[in-house]
């Protein structure tokens, strides 16, 4: 009879430490949230990575529709059919949120081909040439540094390895571990990032990583 009481108190034992790590994973899971990618977004914004990869949070207005309730499914059905027509999942949707009849989308491209393909965009972001840029300008460019607001001449900018990112649609451009370092046509800095301006048909962002 003590071997079955021994044996009974082992069993009830070996329960409540298995109820105790269930509740125990239970707080940890119910205290994980879900990042908010789209917090205190006011402005389209893209970041870039070291890895290529691209950070979109869009910020739409849907005020002037009536019915928004398949916005959500609409998206992710776009996602979706582009992951599956390319083969592989190029694309992620991290979130959508809604904010009244304002919606925020973020979602994650593995490189700007990418981006440009899923929003009919033509960005371009190569490695910097004073030439490429004079040759948007049609004359020796001139750019802002960023640090100051001075102006500098496109030949006298001798950092190697910075990116030239040359868009045409409002966005705020920021990079991940790393820095905006000047600005040319319809492009102007903005806190940690530049923004478009649309005093141009063409923006321009030299940026390096760290």
């Amino acid at each position: 009879m003590r071997k079955f009481k021994t044996f009974t108190c082992m069993i009830l034992m070996c329960l409540m430490i298995l109820a105790l790590a269930a509740c125990g994973m239970n707080g940890k899971e119910e205290s994980k949230e879900e990042k908010d990618y789209c917090k205190d977004v006011k402005e389209n914004e893209i970041t870039f990575y070291q890895d290529g990869s691209i950070l979109e949070i869009a910020v739409v207005d849907m005020s002037d529709l009536n019915d928004t309730t398949d916005l959500s499914d609409y998206v992710k059905t776009q996602v979706q059919g582009y992951n599956k027509a390319a083969g592989v999942d190029k694309i992620s949707l991290l979130q959508f949120k809604e904010e009244g009849k304002t919606y925020k989308t973020a979602i994650k491209y593995s490189d700007l081909e990418t981006f440009n393909k899923f929003n009919g965009y033509d960005f371009k972001l190569t490695i910097y040439k004073s030439q490429d840029i004079d040759a948007l300008s049609g004359t020796a460019a001139t750019l802002t540094d960023a640090a100051n607001g001075n102006t500098v001449g496109s030949a006298e900018i001798k950092n190697e390895g910075l990116m030239m990112l040359v868009f045409d649609t409002k966005y705020l451009i920021k990079v991940q571990n790393g820095k905006i370092l000047y600005t040319a046509h319809g492009a102007e800095k903005y806190g940690d990032g530049a923004l478009y301006n649309d005093t141009e048909d063409l923006a321009v962002v030299l940026f390096a990583f760290k």
